[in-house]
């Protein structure tokens, strides 16, 4: 009857370490779905925004090769014109440095006191 009760605690311990060895696996596991997950999330947040910015690459793609581009490049880079247009060819500045014009000098006579008076009262004298 020893024996039998000897094997019966071994069983058990084995039985509550294989247990015990399942329960830490399973934690194991958990964890690591957990930060595949957030791995996850990150991932696809990265995919939508090389999405966003293939779709705008497209949407320049389609403008660059449209006709409107083409000729916009033509009126503003490749200073072409078309059949009817009359082209403005912009000179280049004359190589002559013009000559500032003098200002005209005020010259400022002093008056005094009475003659100012005067002068309001009788009108400016004539020369």
């Amino acid at each position: 009857m020893s024996q039998l009760r000897g094997w019966r605690y071994l069983v058990l311990v084995l039985g509550l370490a294989v247990i015990a060895w399942m329960v830490m696996d399973f934690n194991g596991r958990i964890a690591q779905l957990n930060r595949l997950n957030i791995e996850h999330d990150y991932v696809e947040i990265q995919h939508k925004e090389v999405k966003g910015t293939l779709t705008a690459l497209e949407t320049e793609q389609a403008y660059a090769l449209s006709d409107a581009a083409v000729e916009k490049w033509a009126y503003e880079e490749g200073h072409m014109v078309r059949p009817g247009d009359n082209p403005v060819i912009p000179l280049a500045k004359s190589p002559v440095t013009p000559t500032p014009m003098p200002r005209p000098t005020v010259i400022v006579t002093e008056v005094s006191f009475p003659e100012s008076w005067q002068a309001l009262i009788l009108g400016p004298k004539a020369p």
